[in-house]
């Protein structure tokens, strides 16, 4: 039972690596050459070290020395005269006198208390006798004895009816930018388009063309429909991808800055660029784009397809820099994988195998320059992963983390659980949506389909999780409790009309489907879209429900879908595609597939 000095500074390094010490990391691997201890050897101890593993092993040693002191035959404790002793002891003492003071402030609330004295505690002001006590009395000495609680206060809203400001072309998705009155969606014909608004109409509009795309073997081309639409943190760049699976980079005036591919039509040089040498020749098939995730300020972009092909882009200039993960080679793999971004140079990412690798993003340096990162010829040593957790017993299905109290919160599918993990912390993560004895509580038992972070201070944050069947949880991170748990359809304190008909509507709609969710940029209000078509803004401030139900949600407005009878005669099929909100916001703009898609001004 040794430790080599190679081996623990290895530990401290990995301990660097996890706490965000980069620099610090570096000069320490510069001087001790302790990367030298992965080596083929070694790969069955390194693969055992998990994330906090030097705290983990520094506390059982604390309490291996306890635990020796304790069981000294002799009877001696000379562990009260070391360093360690002396630690414990200070700290027993100030617990000590900590304790004390509680104690102290409780005898004294104790006995300047009389919100709930009896009668026959209360004293006549003024003279010395007591105050007679009357029949009844006895009832009331019962009722005080007993724990009051505190009444719950009703909630005074009114749901008024939304009306569309603007109507644009149906199509799959939506996106505001980020600081200015500009929304870009993508079309069906091949093209995307760039709209900026003033006094609620379209003033201007830009058309990014991309190319139609060749139908299996037949040489007759098909048009292109444009499914993902994004702008960079920064607004300063604009990705579009259609079907094939190719992005295309603009700048905010329409202007074509790069085209791109996934690596599922790199063949064997993107396999070999990534670190897959051995991969056989891959099929030139299209790899359908189904998110794109930037970084905080935009240095980088992650595009998950659907074939889980994940791959690491230039955020400026939409070069490839790594694939992370290659396509599925096995018709058996159906999970799909999730990522976020934990800082700006490191993000976690989900796997089939139900766990969360975080990677971690450097840059190789000579002489104390930088690589650029587009020409390196040593791709594979920019991405790296430097910690594991075991995830779920599921396929993780979303992955979010908050900036705010650097929590990651991870869902799965099957199951529904929620776990909370934290950065700091080597203990297991909290557990959400189990079986409780919270009373009240509404356990989601359908998939998903949205979290988010709710920042409520500087530090805390509470976790907003929607149900595809109609439940909405707020969760605090203090205890795992449920500040809010309510079935936004079902329950009718959740809305208050001001006309009879609307009412009716939305009562005879009370197992509708939830199939979009997006919270507004200040965190204070939850736009749904429904499997009727229907949009919803809901108030999901958490400091407005403080000591109020927990299984009433304010809805503070509604729009109930009106249906041509032409458009139902020809039986197309209408659906929400996207819901997306403006940086301010004040604007709800809804993807509608099969009718025109509208914005609203939400004030």
């Amino acid at each position: 039972m040794s430790l080599t000095s190679t081996e623990l500074n290895y530990l401290v390094w990995r301990y660097l690596q996890e706490s965000g010490f980069d620099l610090a990391a570096f000069a320490l691997e510069k001087h001790s050459q302790c990367l030298s201890y992965e080596h083929n050897k070694n790969l069955p101890i390194i693969s055992r070290i998990e994330p906090g593993c030097l705290v983990n092993l520094v506390q059982k040693g604390i309490l291996f020395t306890l635990a020796e002191g304790d069981t000294r035959k002799d009877g001696s404790d000379q562990s009260t005269y070391s360093l360690l002793g002396a630690l414990l002891q200070e700290e027993l003492d100030k617990q000590k006198q900590e304790d004390e003071e509680v104690k102290y402030e409780q005898q004294l609330d104790a006995n300047n208390k009389e919100r709930f004295s009896l009668k026959s505690e209360v004293k006549a002001q003024g003279d010395n006798e007591d105050i007679e006590m009357k029949d009844g009395d006895d009832e009331v000495e019962k009722k005080n004895d007993e724990e009051v609680e505190a009444p719950e206060i009703p909630i005074e809203f009114t749901t008024k009816s939304l009306i569309p400001d603007i109507k644009y072309p149906e199509c799959l998705t939506t996106h505001w930018h980020p600081s200015t009155d500009v929304f870009a969606y993508g079309k069906d014909n091949s093209t995307a388009v760039i709209n900026a608004i003033k006094g609620n109409v379209i003033a201007e509009s830009v058309t990014l063309n991309h190319p139609n795309v060749l139908k299996g073997s037949s040489s007759t081309p098909i048009e292109n429909e444009i499914t993902t639409v994004s702008w960079a943190p920064m607004g300063n760049i604009i990705v579009t991808a259609g079907i094939n699976g190719e992005l295309r980079a603009w700048s905010p005036d329409g202007k074509l800055k790069n085209i791109a591919n996934t690596a599922a039509s790199f063949g064997i040089e993107a396999d070999a660029l990534a670190g897959y040498p051995d991969t056989t020749e891959t099929e030139h098939t299209p790899a359908l784009i189904s998110s794109l995730i930037w970084s905080e300020s935009g240095q980088y972009l992650l595009s998950i397809a659907v074939n889980n092909q994940v791959c690491l882009w230039d955020g400026n200039n939409l070069n490839l820099i790594q694939i992370i993960k290659s396509p599925n080679t096995s018709t058996s793999e159906t999970s799909t994988i999730d990522a976020c971004w934990i800082d700006e140079f490191k993000f976690a990412l989900s796997t089939p195998k139900n766990s969360i690798k975080v990677y971690s993003i450097t840059t190789p340096q000579i002489n104390g320059g930088q690589f650029n990162i587009s020409q390196s010829g040593n791709l594979d040593s920019l991405v790296k992963p430097i910690g594991f957790l075991p995830g779920h017993n599921n396929n993780i299905s979303i992955l979010k983390f908050s900036t705010n109290s650097k929590l990651l919160a991870s869902s799965s599918d099957y199951d529904y659980v929620i776990k909370i993990w934290k950065s700091s912390s080597t203990q297991e993560s909290l557990e959400l949506n189990t079986q409780t004895k919270n009373v009240g509580l509404k356990l989601h038992s359908s998939p998903i389909i949205g979290l988010f972070w709710l920042n409520t201070s500087e530090n805390e944050s509470v976790l907003l999780s929607v149900s595809m069947e109609g439940i909405v949880n707020m969760w605090s991170m203090a205890n795992g409790d449920a500040i809010i748990s309510a079935n936004v359809f079902k329950n009718e304190d959740n809305f208050n009309f001001p006309s009879e008909n609307t009412a009716t509507s939305f009562a005879n709609k009370k197992d509708s489907l939830i199939f979009n969710a997006s919270v507004s940029p200040d965190n204070n209000w939850l736009a749904i879209g429904d499997d009727a078509g229907r949009i919803s803004v809901w108030d999901i401030a958490p400091s407005r429900y403080s000591g109020r139900r927990k299984d009433v949600l304010r809805c503070m407005g509604c729009h109930d879908l009106q249906i041509l009878k032409d458009t139902l005669d020809n039986k197309v099929d209408i659906g929400i595609c996207d819901l997306s909100w403006d940086n301010s916001s004040l604007k709800l703009s809804v993807s509608y597939k099969g009718l025109e898609s509208a914005i609203f001004n939400w004030k």
